[in-house]
């Protein structure tokens, strides 16, 4: 569960940056897009808890709009498309096909999300993370 949490952690330092950039105050109750197949409950439960163990709790200081899309991989396009519509304040892909989807549809909103090769799939420049040794 760390890595849950490093994650949560992640995601609460990024909204009230992206805010700030953007010129408007982070959100008090801030709106967190999950895209990923309704199987997928452990990474939606490790990222739950990790913010919960950041003192996040759902419905009370922090919003999650989900979208569980069903059938193959080119399903992900239209619920992206929704979460983005309905301008979250950060969108969380579920691995590769959500996070390629959610790529697609929006340029603007701030993601996090983990794939096993982000550069290489061309959903980031660079990392901020080194690679192991």
């Amino acid at each position: 569960m760390r890595f849950a949490s490093a994650l949560a952690l992640v995601l609460c330092t990024i909204i009230p940056a992206f805010a700030e950039a953007a010129g408007r105050q982070p959100p008090e109750m801030p709106v967190v897009g999950w895209l990923g197949f309704r199987t997928d409950t452990i990474a939606r439960d490790g990222l739950w808890q990790g913010l919960h163990e950041l003192g996040y709790v759902g419905d009370k200081n922090i919003a999650f709009e989900c979208r569980f899309p069903e059938g193959n991989d080119a399903s992900f396009a239209k619920p992206a498309e929704e979460l983005v519509r309905q301008k979250v304040d950060i969108l969380a892909p579920a691995g590769f096909p959500a996070t390629d989807a959610v790529r697609r549809a929006t340029s603007v909103i701030p993601m996090v999300f983990v794939v096993a090769d982000p550069i290489g799939a061309k959903f980031a420049a660079s990392s901020l993370i080194p690679a192991a040794t």
